[in-house]
């Protein structure tokens, strides 16, 4: 029953974050008059989602945000041919969080919430931020996107990323 609940509030979290990031908030061509992409968000609150739920579940987290995940992102492709790179973007979305606080616990740093600790939130913010380098390189390898695209993507996932800590510590 905890995992049921576990999966539920990720994924509403994360469709909740994910509706507010493409329809309440400017995208990265309509805030900044870049054309290069019309999906990079300026705050990509779900990074967010994939940052906390990485910290608290480590790798099961990806079994929590992956149907959400794939819910969202195949929403967003409009029938749209879908190729193995663009199939491939969410698990790397939610895959390089998880592996981040992996490699950082491997590095003697284990942020990872467990029994008796609870780790400062700015070296989980950190850690999130790193992900988030991890991920647009990935994504935008995947999709050949130009580093422009790529930094905006970057700029995005970290961006929303202080929005959503920021809007769980003033509640």
């Amino acid at each position: 029953m905890a995992q049921i609940a576990r999966f539920a509030s990720v994924a509403c979290a994360y469709v909740v974050c994910f509706w507010l990031s493409v329809t309440g908030l400017p995208s990265v061509s309509a805030g900044l008059g870049y054309a290069g992409t019309d999906y990079a968000s300026l705050l990509f609150l779900p990074h967010g989602i994939r940052v906390i739920a990485a910290w608290l579940y480590g790798w099961r987290s990806i079994l929590y945000l992956a149907p959400p995940s794939y819910a969202t992102h195949f929403w967003r492709l409009d029938g749209e041919f879908i190729s193995w790179a663009v199939f491939l973007m969410p698990f790397v979305g939610m895959a390089c969080v998880a592996a981040t606080f992996a490699v950082v616990a491997r590095l003697g740093a284990d942020l990872r919430l467990r029994p008796g600790y609870l780790a400062p939130w700015k070296d989980v913010l950190l850690v999130g931020a790193l992900a988030s380098v991890v991920n647009a390189v990935g994504t935008n390898l995947l999709a050949q996107n130009s580093i422009e695209t790529a930094l905006f993507y970057l700029w995005g996932d970290v961006l929303g990323m202080i929005m959503v800590f920021v809007g769980l510590m003033l509640t």
